[in-house]
């Protein structure tokens, strides 16, 4: 009897040795994948277990950046940028009358009379009316501090009236000024080459590919360099689109002839982020 309470005590250790070993597994073996699944992150950069970035940035252009999502799939993130040119299509000229009088009806009538004589004198160098546009017009009364009174008093008023005028023949911007300014045209506000919008929403398509292509150049290259394997991108967006103009502003004696030359070329840009999962 002696014997089988023994055997018992020493099966029912058994037993416990056995339960405590299922429950101990249970508890480090999803810490035990999770350690493997980190190591080869680890290995590529400096940090703690749960966030590992590597980082390189270059001329503030681009950077990248090598992180764990928290849902564990590893990820890296590039930024690339592309541009495409062409040749400016469009010359946007603003030009303006500013008149003033005593009274405001005084101000207007004078002005109009102004304008359309610059209306017309453009006209006769082959301005088209649809190719001229006025883009503001604003009255306002005049004031002027009276040292006698001691306050401001009102000393008449001023009206402005600006167009803007938009040719294809590029070559003809300076002789719109001089022919604008020489009818009575006191304003030239600036003169800008452009894009149509149908080349620019072009240019935009092109320079975006390009982009792209860039940023996956740049994820393939350190890939290759880290030893790890690019799975496909899981995000993509758009950083800006730069459309830049060339914009002269009017300076100096606006008398004189006014030399203008296009640009030989202007350009898109587009810059994009893309993040791969890597293996």
């Amino acid at each position: 009897m002696s014997n089988t309470w023994s055997r018992n005590i020493v099966l029912a250790l058994c037993v416990a040795a056995v339960a405590l070993l299922a429950t101990n597994l249970v508890v480090i073996l999803p810490s035990y994948w999770a350690l493997t699944r980190l190591q080869k992150q680890v290995c590529l950069g400096s940090g703690d277990l749960s966030t590992t970035e590597i980082s390189s940035r270059k001329a503030g252009s681009s950077y990248v950046e090598a992180t764990l999502a928290k849902e564990g799939r590893m990820t890296l993130t590039v930024s690339g940028s592309g541009t495409a040119t062409s040749k400016p299509e469009v010359v946007i000229i603003s030009i303006g009358v500013v008149t003033r009088g005593e009274t405001a009806s005084e101000a207007q009538s004078l002005n109009a009379e102004k304008m359309s004589k610059v209306i017309n004198a453009l006209k006769e160098i082959g301005v088209k009316e649809d190719q001229i546009e006025t883009i503001s017009y604003s009255l306002r009364p005049v004031y002027e501090y009276n040292k006698v009174r001691g306050r401001s008093v009102l000393v008449g008023y001023e009206c402005t009236n600006n167009i803007k005028v938009t040719l294809e023949e590029l070559d003809k911007a300076g002789e719109v000024v001089d022919v604008a300014v020489s009818a009575g045209a006191n304003k030239v506000l600036y003169i800008t080459f452009s894009l149509k919008p149908e080349t620019r929403e072009k240019l935009m398509l092109e320079a975006l590919a390009k982009a792209v292509g860039n940023a996956k150049a740049k994820a393939e290259a350190i890939a290759k360099a880290a030893g790890i394997t690019l799975v496909g991108p899981v995000n993509i967006s758009i950083g800006g689109i730069w459309m830049p103009t060339t914009r002269y502003e009017a300076t100096g004696d606006l008398t004189i002839k006014t030399p203008i030359i296009a640009p030989e070329e202007l350009s898109v840009t587009v810059t994009v982020t893309i993040t791969y999962e890597f293996r």
